[in-house]
């Protein structure tokens, strides 16, 4: 089909630049395809002419974990600094769900997010992107204690994290025009305890 998505999109199936692509002194990215691995989702940003991404570390929509090994991550760290590629941002897969009901859907969504801050941390980067979920069956204050209880529990060391919350107009979801400080007090009184740095 002329014209199609798969054959026009991947820069790295094209001659590599000549040049150096024109950058400028703001921070614009994409989110990239990590296809092939991680590693070359940051010659994508390149050639684009980024000098920021955000990638998807595992499949947004299965939950089987994807296992980085270390050479990818080390390319991924040279090309980095090859190209001051920075922030890069980590989307966290589609399923996640830390403010939902559902015992079992949540033990996953916990332990799936937990693999989405290990590979970050090994990546080296700089944010992870989090939709904490729906809270349907539930209300939004017990919603935003759960997320806050699996956030705290996701990491297995400590870590610094700051919150910006989603705020779409939508009923059922915890994103709304409130969740943002409700989310950030909650994460707080959920690290508290471990003595985490909070901002």
């Amino acid at each position: 089909m002329p014209g199609s998505l798969p054959h026009e999109q991947d820069i790295l199936k094209l001659p590599s630049p000549k040049r150096p692509p024109r950058l400028t002194s703001r921070r614009i990215g994409i989110h990239t395809s990590s296809a092939g691995g991680v590693q070359l989702a940051a010659e994508r940003a390149y050639r684009l002419g980024c000098n920021a991404f955000q990638i998807f570390s595992s499949s947004p929509r299965q939950w089987a974990p994807h296992e980085l090994d270390r050479p990818q991550c080390e390319q991924m760290k040279r090309l980095r600094d090859r190209y001051d590629l920075k922030p890069l941002v980590i989307h966290t897969n589609y399923l996640v769900n830390l403010a939902g009901v559902n015992e079992l859907f949540l033990k996953k969504s916990v332990e799936a997010f937990r693999g989405e801050i290990d590979r970050a941390l090994a990546l080296c980067a700089e944010y992870l992107v989090l939709h904490p979920g729906s809270f349907r069956g539930s209300d939004r204050e017990q919603g935003l204690m759960r997320t806050a209880a699996a956030i705290a529990a996701a990491p297995k060391a400590a870590i610094k994290i700051s919150t910006k919350a989603m705020t779409p107009e939508s009923r059922g979801t915890i994103e709304n025009r409130s969740s943002e400080s409700l989310l950030r007090r909650a994460v707080q009184v959920g690290f508290e305890s471990r003595g985490d740095a909070f901002r």
